[in-house]
């Protein structure tokens, strides 16, 4: 599974509707039902099934969803701290001043 495999199960579970989910991801109803089809034979169980309403969650696809809403979480917070990581300041910094009494001053405090 990847990162959209994650944003899809995600999304299916706040809309509880396959039409909805992919309006808003921008796929095709046939190609996202394809995709679902596959992730539940990668994994090997059943995550899902018709209701009168839309689509309902086994046990299996309820823990699926909640896992994905983490593994979400977590992508974004590994990103941001890589991308802060950049921000870091490091190496040697040498200021250059008169000596003056005012100068020596405020760099002991």
């Amino acid at each position: 599974m990847d990162q959209k495999d994650w944003h899809l199960i995600d999304e299916l579970y706040k809309n509880k509707n396959i039409t909805k989910t992919a309006e808003k991801l921008f796929v095709s109803q046939p190609s996202l039902s394809y995709r679902l089809k596959r992730i539940e034979q990668e994994l090997g169980v059943s995550l899902f099934f018709k209701t009168k309403k839309g689509i309902g969650f086994t046990s299996e696809g309820d823990y699926l969803a909640k896992r994905a809403r983490d593994m979400i979480d977590s992508y974004h917070k590994m990103k941001d701290h890589l991308l802060n990581m950049q921000e870091q300041v490091s190496g040697t910094l040498r200021i250059a001043l008169q000596a003056t009494t005012p100068s020596i001053y405020f760099l002991k405090y």
